[in-house]
């Protein structure tokens, strides 16, 4: 079994939803078994038999609807817990894409807010702060470029977030860009520095 998979087991849905569907199924039989018993003693006529036929079709289907809305239900639950490890799902992609950088010394080759982006679609909504600590390091430490991870990205971010959000989440991302602002700036000032440098070597 799979990381994901043990955090999304859980015994009690699994075990509510076999209870559930077995009851579905016993009541849907004993009526079954009441409706057959009623009509032997009443009639035998052909027109009865056509009705009891449509009368078995309509309950087979709300049995069938019986149980597609507790799996429902069921993949709700599951769903909501899923959501609930996203965010350390997507802590630890981040991180598994930072090492590997630092590794391979190769480019990444979707931004920051790309993945974010497609981690939005499986309902993430939310980063945990210590990716943005892991972030923070990688880009003192040159393992990943400024231009991975967007200013105005982070901006935006921050300024979606609620207005309960508690002030140390908020401040962690502030300190992430601080300092991307700040290595932007050494860069500007790097680039700035060789431009003069090659400019003066010209004359």
């Amino acid at each position: 079994m799979t990381e994901v998979q043990s955090a999304l087991y859980n015994e009690d849905i699994i075990k509510n939803l076999s209870e559930s569907l077995f009851n579905a199924y016993r009541n849907f039989e004993e009526f079954e078994d009441i409706e057959k018993y009623e009509s032997t003693e009443i009639t035998t006529a052909p027109t009865l038999a056509i009705e009891e036929s449509e009368s078995f079709i309509v309950r087979f289907f709300n049995f069938l609807y019986e149980i597609l809305n507790k799996i429902i239900l069921a993949l709700k639950k599951i769903y909501f817990g899923f959501k609930e490890i996203l965010p350390q799902i997507f802590d630890k992609f981040i991180e598994n894409i930072l090492l590997d950088s630092k590794k391979t010394k190769k480019q990444i080759f979707f931004t920051f807010g790309q993945i974010f982006e497609i981690f939005q679609l499986f309902g993430l909504d939310m980063i945990n702060s210590e990716t943005f600590d892991k972030i923070n390091a990688a880009l003192q430490w040159k393992i990943c470029p400024t231009y991975w991870i967007d200013l105005n990205f982070l901006e935006s971010y921050k300024n979606s977030l609620l207005s309960n959000t508690p002030l140390e989440y908020i401040d962690t991302i502030k300190d992430l860009i601080d300092c991307l602002k700040m290595l932007e700036k050494e860069t500007e000032n790097h680039i700035r520095f060789e431009e003069d440098v090659s400019r003066i070597l010209n004359y």
